[in-house]
This record gives C-alpha cells, structure tokens and sequence, in this order.
C-alpha cells in the first residue's frame, strides 16, 4: 500500500478519526492520532503515543479482510503480494467487521447509499459463490473476514427489502453460499444455530434463502449492527449504528493463520484469559465460553476456531460481552474434514474419543466448576435432540427437503458424544453422502 490509511470510529452522527495506518520501511504500523480521546481499539493494542510494531498492526488489522479463495481473486484482481493486507483495507474500506471505517481522506464525512439488488442476484450468487462474492465487495467496499463465499447486504426492516450498502452506508446481512463439497452446508448451519438458540444461547438470527433447483444461501443477521430508536435514514431506509467487536484472535494479538489450536495448545485457557481481562461479569463470560465449547462438542462442530467467537462492545465502547453465535455447524458429517477442534478439550484437540475424564479435566483447569461445566454439558444434551427436531420441521415447513434426516443424523452424533462412546461420524457421513 501507498500512502496513509486514516481509520475512523463510526459515531453515527460522524466519523472520529482514531489514527492512522502508516508504510514503515517495508511494513505498516498503526499509530493513535494525537487528538484522539477514545478509547482502545483492540486489547491488543492499547492507547500509547508510539506507533505499534509491524506484528501488532498486522495481527488486528489482517483480521478484518477476506481469506481464502476469495483473498486469493482480490489479490489477482488488485495485483498486490499475499500478506498485503492494507492494500486490500485501502480498496473495501467502507465497512468491516466493527465499527471502524479507512479512508484515505483524513476529513472523512457520513456518505452512502442504499442500491436495489437486481432481480436474480441470489439464484446467481448461488450458482457462482467465489465470482459474486469477489464482485460484491469490490462494488460495495465492504470487507469480510473469512475463507467462506459471503457479502454483506442490506435488509430493510420496514420493508424487507434488500439492498447494496454503498459508500459508508452501514449493511445489516452477510449472506452466505454454501459448497458443493458439503451437501446441505446451509441446511446443516441453519439447524446447528436454530438449536442453539433454542438451548438459550445468545445467537445471531439466521435465515435461509431457497433459489430453486437444490441451491440455497444462509441469510445471518448481523450482531454488530442495530438501529437507534431515533435513527437516521439514508436514501429513506433506517440507517444502523455499527457496534465495535473484535474476535479473540484478533484480541490475543494473533494473526489469523493462528485461529486454530495447535497440539498442547491451550485456546481454551487463552479465550479465558481475554474474558477476564476485557468482561465486567467476567465469571459469567467464561462460564458461557465454556458452555460454547461444551456445544460445539455435543452438535460435532470442530470450527470452532478462535475468529469465530467475538467481544462484542456496547455502543459507547465502555463495556464488552462475547457476542452472539455464529457459524455453528456439524462438521463430522463430512469426512474430508478435519476431526481436531479448533479450540479443544484434551491435549489431542481430536473431537473423536474424547472421554469423561478429558472434559472434567478442561472445565477444572478453565472454570475452576466442574458441576457446573458438566450440568451444561448433560442440560445441552438433553434438550438438543428436541431442539434439532423442532428447528428441522421449522425449515422443512419452509420446503427445505432433508432438514429431518440431516437433524437425525447430528442428533445420533450427539447421543453418541454425550455418553462418550465410539465417535459414529464416518457413518453419518455416508448416510449424508446417499441422501438425495
């Protein structure tokens, strides 16, 4: 990147410019401005005069672009080197994860517009995920985390309707396709969050989007964004407030290649130790963050990686709180995937022959609460089975076929993981591969 990237906090009524993103010899490092009287912007990088080492700039900042395939095309696209990072905030820099925006202008104002989407844009995205993603955020500016073929939208609650933020417009979806290496991807994520918030876990609202002929996109509301009671309007559409979050790689000061455990690892341990430092209940946070865990467990979810669990900031940045769910999924019905959890319970991190004794010895070395670990572990287990069931008629009474089989088939998982006995995923996977 050439130049000087200015990053601002979203005020709603303005744009406060926090500081800057500056080229240091070969690398780029993060300064505060002088002027600003906010608070941090990471708890990895705390309010200090100097500018921050390349690392640390890096580790928040890389954070908040695409990975993946879809990294992969901006690169080509923009012709810039794989870890340039900033040149890809300097070109989707209207919008990202929390409520910072870049601008190569220092005297940035509130300018956006909320654009139709054209008829047919779902049923294309579906059809060409990697191709759609890359030109919606090109034309959007808005950048995703993540390696999954996603963009960000905006839903009007008034009407419905669906719209592309442009400029500094502020969006309110990501919409997410599914792949044809995963059969019923959507279907799957869709369950695993439905029941979730039917175990009485905070999780992000979520919708399903059938375009016809087996193709379907998951419809996430996002947490980070939320409208005023006295809100504004853009182009007559109720603009949202962007609340501030970071993810606890992000707030570990990790770069993104780090969001999944290593063998002896600790993440666990790690994510506690954020909470504690970061949450005012902070008993409370970690009770929850193990519970999480204890979830991802029971449904099969193994990535369950550090960038998917988030401390979401109230609106004044004065206090945080892990955020809602997010990108729950049953990944031991496909075989080719990986069985190690992103943040594990035993040393092994394997999610396959997990005993008793290794999830006792987690919760006592992380919440120091073995009864109440293991009573969120047996209450899960017990109202899953249900709350699968009744998520998986709620979509099949939307039309989508194979919500009650695929609901089976992670309930058997998870009576199997519950009683700690032989790990039946290679099978579940073959009776997902026949289904129709």
């Amino acid at each position: 990147m050439e130049g000087t990237l200015h990053v601002f906090r979203d005020n709603y009524d303005s744009f406060q410019l926090v500081g800057t993103l500056e080229p240091d010899a070969a690398a780029l490092c993060f300064r505060y401005d002088a002027a600003y009287d906010g608070p941090a912007v990471s708890l990895s990088l705390p309010l200090q005069d100097e500018p921050f080492s390349p690392h640390a700039t890096e580790a928040f900042f890389s954070g908040l672009v695409p990975e993946g395939d879809t990294r992969a095309s901006f690169i080509r696209t923009l012709r810039t080197e794989p870890d340039d990072f900033a040149s890809l905030l300097a070109r989707l820099n209207d919008e990202s994860a929390g409520g910072l925006v870049f601008s190569t202008d220092r005297n940035m104002a509130p300018k956006g517009a909320y654009v139709p989407v054209e008829e047919g844009f779902f049923e294309r995205f579906a059809a060409r995920p990697q191709a759609v993603a890359v030109e919606t955020m090109g034309k959007t500016r808005l950048s995703l985390s993540g390696a999954v073929a996603k963009v960000g939208l905006y839903r009007n609650p008034e009407t419905g309707a669906w719209y592309y933020p442009e400029g500094t417009a502020p969006s309110t979806h990501i919409v997410k396709a599914g792949s044809d290496l995963f059969p019923y991807e959507v279907i799957n994520e869709a369950l695993c969050m439905g029941a979730a918030k039917r175990c009485g876990y905070p999780v992000a609202d979520c919708e399903v989007i059938d375009v016809g002929n087996g193709k379907r996109l998951l419809a996430v509301e996002r947490f980070d964004r939320v409208f005023p009671e006295n809100y504004r309007t853009v182009d007559g559409a109720p603009r949202p407030f962007r609340l501030h979050q970071e993810d606890l790689c992000q707030a570990k000061g990790w770069k993104p290649h780090q969001k999944y455990e290593p063998t002896e690892g600790g993440y666990l341990e790690h994510a506690m130790t954020v909470i504690s430092r970061s949450c005012a209940n902070a008993f409370g946070e970690r009770s929850l963050m193990v519970s999480n865990v204890l979830f991802d467990y029971l449904v099969g979810n193994c990535d369950n990686h550090l960038k998917n669990y988030s401390l979401l900031l109230n609106k004044d940045w004065a206090g945080c709180e892990l955020s809602p769910r997010y990108d729950i999924l049953s990944t031991v019905l496909y075989p080719n995937l990986y069985t190690e959890m992103g943040i594990s319970l035993s040393a092994s991190r394997s999610i396959v022959g997990l005993t008793k004794s290794d999830v006792v010895t987690a919760i006592e070395r992380t919440l120091r609460n073995v009864p109440m670990g293991m009573a969120s572990l047996n209450e899960d287990a017990e109202k899953l089975p249900d709350a699968l069931s009744d998520t998986a008629h709620e979509l099949a009474a939307q039309g989508m076929r194979g919500a009650s089989r695929v609901a089976d088939l992670i309930t058997r998982g998870v009576k199997a993981r519950a009683a700690f006995e032989f790990d039946t995923s290679v099978a579940l996977s073959l009776q997902l591969d026949r289904m129709e």
